[in-house]
């Protein structure tokens, strides 16, 4: 087999495998965190979890307060924002697809 053939086979097998490891139906959502005083509070960790089995990938907010989460399937869940490693402040939301807005969330 010819170097060039072996790696186009690698590439066909890397776009496969992300094409099967994305959700179905999945949705991209942003949000922004901000301080009580209505500054942007950039640097904090946030996740979305059901508290039973799924949790995403943590996403952590820019210095305008903004984040995005990827790949999250549509549903019922919990945004956790990590101001606090051990307990994090918690809010029920609502997932759509494709594209969902969080409601601005304010922060100590």
């Amino acid at each position: 087999m010819t170097r060039r053939a072996m790696m186009i086979r690698l590439l066909f097998c890397c776009a496969t495998f992300a094409v099967a490891s994305t959700p179905a139906h999945a949705a991209s959502i942003r949000g922004q965190l901000l301080h009580k005083n209505g500054q942007p509070a950039g640097s904090v960790t946030v996740t979305i979890s059901d508290h039973k089995n799924y949790r995403s990938a943590p996403a952590r907010a820019g210095s305008d307060g903004m984040y995005y989460l990827y790949n999250i399937p549509a549903g019922q869940y919990y945004l956790e924002v990590w101001l606090n490693p051990k307990t994090p402040q918690v809010y029920q939301v609502t997932i759509a697809e494709p594209n969902t807005d969080m409601p601005r969330v304010t922060v100590p």
